[in-house]
């Protein structure tokens, strides 16, 4: 038992350290030369990335965030069933997810951005797919749907939110997994906050003004 927490603070914090990488900053000052940061509403994520630099880099900076989940978990997807083969399920589930977690509030409270960081949708997206892959699919058939649906990538993250939520009571339970879903949502909807207050007033730029950036 002593073992497996050892190596489960190990993985989480692995997961945590890859959740902090700053994919849309470094692009943004390698390609563009500025900083995500000073840009549109500052937040340093994919959607910011996709209304002021266009989809294209957009697009990258989302696919290295869903990897940076990816990889952890994988990893410790790996290291738990070949090196403790009689981990019960229970244990397993909640491990997993706490690295997802663990990547996710990487992302939001990135180390190397003095604990400040994106809304980890992208993050989110990649932890669903390293638990389940077809977990991860429906989530992004979901976001694509509600965001081309209602043009506002603040919408579709909502809907991506409810598909962690649900899938997780349904297939994935644990007591554990549900507080670390809840409280991932919780301060998901608070970092959208800004989003939705745009929306009502009209303010919010919507998907469709980026693609041709």
């Amino acid at each position: 038992m002593n073992s497996i927490i050892i190596v489960s603070t190990i993985l989480i914090t692995f997961a945590y350290i890859s959740g902090c990488i700053p994919y849309s900053v470094i692009i943004s000052k390698l390609f563009k030369k500025t900083d995500i940061r000073k840009l549109g509403n500052g937040n340093p994520g994919a959607s910011n990335t996709v209304v002021n630099l266009g989809w294209k880099y957009g697009v990258a900076v989302g696919v290295l965030d869903i990897i940076k989940a990816v990889f952890p978990i994988l990893l410790a997807k790996i290291i738990l069933t070949n090196y403790f083969s009689d981990i019960d399920t229970q244990t397993f589930k909640t491990i997993v997810y706490f690295c997802g977690g663990a990547t996710i509030i990487g992302h939001i409270f990135s180390v190397f951005l003095t604990f400040k960081g994106g809304k980890g949708t992208a993050s989110l997206v990649g932890t669903m797919l390293a638990i389940d892959i077809r977990f991860g699919l429906i989530g992004i058939l979901v976001i694509l749907l509600v965001t081309i649906l209602s043009s506002y990538i603040a919408l579709g993250t909502m809907g991506l939110l409810i598909v962690f939520i649900l899938g997780t009571v349904l297939y994935f339970f644990t007591v554990v997994n549900i507080i670390i879903v809840l409280t991932i949502a919780l301060i998901s909807f608070i970092k959208h906050c800004p989003n939705f207050v745009n929306i009502r007033n009209g303010t919010e730029k919507k998907l469709m003004s980026t693609i041709n950036k």
